[in-house]
């Protein structure tokens, strides 16, 4: 207030002195208004605060909330997802990059890969913890697939051991081998990362064979596959490579897969649009998930074109990645008592 006492000492008009603290106010409210909207971290603003099942409820599954939330913008066609008890990884396929958020949904970081060499972009569509710590990423773009180390930002390289699948779609993980589907065998390329001998191939010898791996889970020494195509999950014990089981419902485009603590397995059905419980043998249907029977379904929880799934055994929720709404959406649910 002293300089501008003195500028108008020294011919500054009354009218002009008012305009300039007019205009100081107003940039002053626009700037609190940007900070209301924006927040100090982006991140704060899409953090979400779960709901639980309330104390009388006997429902099994219920909606626990959605992000980023609908005022936000969404994300680039979500499809595979991945966590390490702190983290998630996204693949945001027509965004060309993965985004790493908290359980709670607040953006930490995104991981961005340049594209192949002649692909016109890097497009991920499935991802997966390795077992020496880094992301696994499937980037059907190129036909190969990557690694990143979150913990390092830009050092990334390409999966030596996965250059056996010429056109990969789904990769997971075990404590000490790598599994990456090829649509171009039908097959599932499993290889160790620190081993010299060549990669083996796990349902070589199915008939009929595999028609499209859209998804892939480890559980308990044996390797779950989503055979999209053929509506059809099948169970494999990875050592061997010998098929040991299968969910004999006719399936509508299974996704993408995992299993939960209680060894019940979770199928994502794409054209059905609802996420499939199944026993742990896989021969009955247990419960539904993004469906009118989900509790507080209405509330957002409508899935429309689900694509991956990850299980937090600590919160004991699902996490479905909804393609066409660009959010994923998070779901309670309640482990068989014994």
């Amino acid at each position: 207030m002293r300089a501008l006492s003195d500028r108008l000492a020294g011919g500054v008009s009354t009218g002009r002195l008012v305009a300039l603290m007019l205009f100081l106010i107003a940039l002053g409210i626009g700037s609190f208004i940007g900070w209301l909207v924006t927040g100090s971290d982006p991140g704060e603003v899409d953090a979400i605060d779960f709901a639980y099942f309330t104390p009388d409820s006997t429902a099994t599954v219920s909606f626990a909330g959605a992000f980023p939330p609908s005022d936000r913008p969404a994300l680039g066609r979500p499809l595979g997802i991945a966590g390490d008890g702190e983290r998630l990884f996204i693949a945001e396929a027509d965004a060309g990059l993965v985004s790493v958020r908290s359980y709670a949904g607040a953006l930490i970081e995104t991981l961005t890969v340049l594209p192949a060499p002649g692909a016109a972009a890097f497009y991920p569509v499935d991802v997966a913890l390795l077992p020496d710590g880094t992301l696994g990423i499937v980037d059907t773009a190129g036909s190969r697939v990557v690694w990143v180390d979150p913990d390092e930002p830009g050092s990334s390289g390409v999966l030596a051991g996965a250059a056996e699948a010429v056109q990969p779609t789904a990769i997971t993980a075990s404590d000490d081998e790598v599994f990456v589907a090829d649509a171009v065998s039908a097959t599932v390329v499993a290889f160790s990362l620190d081993s010299q001998s060549r990669p083996r191939r796990i349902g070589d010898s199915l008939d009929p064979p595999l028609a499209f791996a859209g998804g892939l889970a480890w559980e308990d020494r044996t390797l779950l596959v989503a055979d999209s195509n053929a509506g059809r999950v099948l169970r494999f014990e990875a050592a061997t490579g010998e098929l040991v089981g299968f969910i004999e419902s006719r399936l509508e485009l299974p996704r993408d897969l995992t299993a939960l603590s209680d060894g019940r397995i979770v199928v994502v059905e794409t054209f059905a649009r609802v996420v499939s419980i199944f026993d742990s043998t896989g021969a009955t249907r247990d419960d539904t998930v993004g469906d009118e029977h989900t509790d507080r379904v209405s509330e957002g929880g409508i899935l429309s074109a689900p694509e991956g799934v990850f299980w937090d055994a600590r919160e004991l929720r699902l996490y479905v990645t909804d393609a066409a709404a660009g959010q994923v959406k998070v779901y309670n649910v309640r482990e068989e008592t014994q």
